[in-house]
């Protein structure tokens, strides 16, 4: 692998460890909003990367889905996104 991509790959998993430290800070606390915001980040990345159309059933169904967050209707792609840092006390 070239040295500039194992750079990125580098940089990638620091970003991805520094996010993971700033939620867990924010649950600590108590700040819900930011696994909102982390539902947000990854509903577009996986729609950017495998060029999905992921949206939030929550908002469209206008309550919270027993099953599931996001889905891709016309690909038949449930998903579900869940944070392990809300069940560490």
């Amino acid at each position: 692998m070239a040295k500039r991509q194992l750079e990125l790959i580098h940089r990638a998993n620091s970003l991805c460890i520094e996010l993971e430290q700033f939620v867990a800070a924010q649950v600590k606390i108590h700040h819900q909003d930011i696994l909102i915001a982390c539902e947000l980040f990854f509903r577009e990345s996986l729609n950017r990367i495998y060029k999905w159309n992921l949206k939030d059933d929550n908002s469209i169904c206008g309550r919270q889905q027993d099953s599931f967050d996001l889905s891709d209707r016309d690909r038949r792609i449930p998903g579900q996104l869940q944070s392990y840092l809300t069940t560490l006390r």
